[in-house]
């Protein structure tokens, strides 16, 4: 089942702030001398965010402000393993561990905020089943050489992206971030800020509600120290028939380290579960999926 994310009360008596992260003014990417057009994305998909606490004194504005030129060498390692109960078999498990290396570069700034471009340059996959792992090296090895374009709001809105499609299967800026790169708040905040984010998530046709509630622990300079839990369940208003009668609950919980002069967290690591069970006592079965995310990144210049 998922984990219910409790926070303490926040330290202010005023109310609480909500922003809605809505897109600016479109611009096109040849004001930045980039020679193809952004996807912007569906400005329902974006998050919203709510500060339940500011935290404590001083409190400031924070915002991602990477320079252009800046380049950084990222590395994720994905882990999961799916258990699979019911139906008239046997316990299935299976597993896998996915290594990718990246490389990226913040290319320019527009009206609206800096664009990074990432180019993978390594994939890297183990599992225990030979099967398994001859599929998803097909899958991963297609990163390799893929290049992607975000162009990110100053308060770390992901708005629009070119070269997206390119991941397929292997979408780790989409599935494997998860929770770890939300936006943060255009309020003032300090050491002990908690701010919530609702969003609503696409995969594969299917919609899933996530909140994420986001905290700070520890602030040094541009170094932002932040501790994450996430709730995920089906969006009820998603048509889920294609999956019969099934019921989602999903939870994690994970540590980063953001460094807004560079644009991403150079530490970060997330475990998640995600239980899909059969609401149909005819024909019971469950799966439990539990992923591990550990990322690594150091600024090149």
């Amino acid at each position: 089942m998922a984990s219910t994310t409790t926070v303490e009360g926040p330290t202010t008596t005023a109310a609480a702030p909500t922003t809605t992260l809505a897109p600016t003014t479109t611009t096109e990417a040849e004001q930045a001398g980039l020679d193809f057009d952004f996807d912007y994305l569906d400005p329902a998909t974006f998050p919203t965010l709510e500060l339940v606490d500011a935290g404590s004194e001083p409190r400031e504005v924070r915002s991602w402000m990477p320079p252009v030129g800046t380049v950084v060498s990222m590395t994720t390692t994905l882990s999961s393993e799916s258990t699979q109960t019911g139906g008239g078999i046997d316990s299935i498990t299976t597993d896998f561990t996915a290594t990718i290396g990246a490389t990226t570069e913040i290319v320019a700034t527009t009206d609206e905020g800096f664009v990074a471009r990432t180019v993978f340059d390594s994939a890297d996959v183990s599992s225990s089943d030979a099967f398994t792992e001859s599929a998803l090296e097909s899958v991963y090895g297609e990163l390799i050489g893929v290049e992607v374009h975000q162009l990110t709001r100053p308060d770390g809105a992901i708005i629009a992206q070119a070269g997206i499609d390119a991941l397929g299967q292997g979408d780790v800026l989409g599935n494997g971030l998860g929770g770890i790169a939300v936006p943060l708040p255009t309020e003032p905040i300090g050491i002990g800020a908690v701010w919530t984010a609702d969003q609503v998530i696409g995969i594969e046709g299917i919609q899933i509600v996530q909140t994420v509630t986001t905290r700070i622990v520890d602030i040094d300079g541009d170094l932002l120290t932040i501790e994450i839990e996430a709730t995920s369940t089906f969006d009820p208003d998603s048509d889920t028939n294609a999956l019969g009668p099934v019921a989602l609950q999903g939870s994690s919980t994970g540590t980063a380290v953001w460094d807004l002069s560079i644009g991403m967290p150079v530490s970060a690591s997330s475990e998640s579960i995600q239980d899909i069970e059969s609401t149909d006592p005819a024909t019971p079965f469950s799966v439990r999926t539990v992923t591990a995310i550990e990322i690594s990144a150091q600024s090149l210049d």
